[in-house]
């Protein structure tokens, strides 16, 4: 079996009914659970129409799953409308661990395909919206992507 080097990771093909499983097994191994390290920061450069259109590219579960996330995300866009993994998997009405997938997938073709750390669903942790928040990971979109998707999409216009 071979691997493809990606910085300092390799990427390995896992079926993905295992993904969840293998996050679980590294998020055990490294002693807790899987997040950005201290001090990152998101990129926070837009997406491109044309960019935008690779979601929209094909017909797999992954990339329904995502068009249907980047639709509920760009309907209320900002960090402070930013939604937790729980809120969105129960939007998208499939579970966490699905829900981790499609970011899994996601986030691999972009690095192959864009060499982009984040997708238009950008990530924030959730006392770095609120204090009194929990320390979880949360998901939201910038206004200025999401006028573009729903443009793309023939949905209703973002009114803020």
């Amino acid at each position: 079996m071979t691997t493809q080097p990606l910085g300092d990771h390799a990427w390995l093909p896992v079926p993905i009914d295992l993904v969840a499983e293998v996050h679980a097994f590294i998020a055990e191994r490294r002693g807790g659970p899987l997040r950005q390290p201290a001090g990152f920061v998101p990129q926070e450069q837009d997406w491109s129409k044309d960019e935008l259109v690779y979601f929209d590219r094909e017909d797999n579960l992954t990339l329904r799953r995502f068009r249907q996330l980047l639709d509920v995300l760009s309907a209320r866009p900002g960090r402070a409308n930013a939604m937790s993994r729980l809120d969105l998997a129960t939007a998208l009405d499939i579970t966490p661990d699905q829900l981790d997938s499609v970011f899994t997938n996601v986030s691999h073709w972009m690095k192959r395909d864009f060499s982009r750390d984040e997708p238009p669903a950008r990530w924030i942790r959730g006392d770095d919206i609120d204090a009194s928040l929990p320390r979880v990971s949360y998901r939201w979109m910038n206004t200025t992507d999401a006028r573009t998707w729903r443009l793309l999409r023939k949905l209703a216009p973002v009114t803020s």
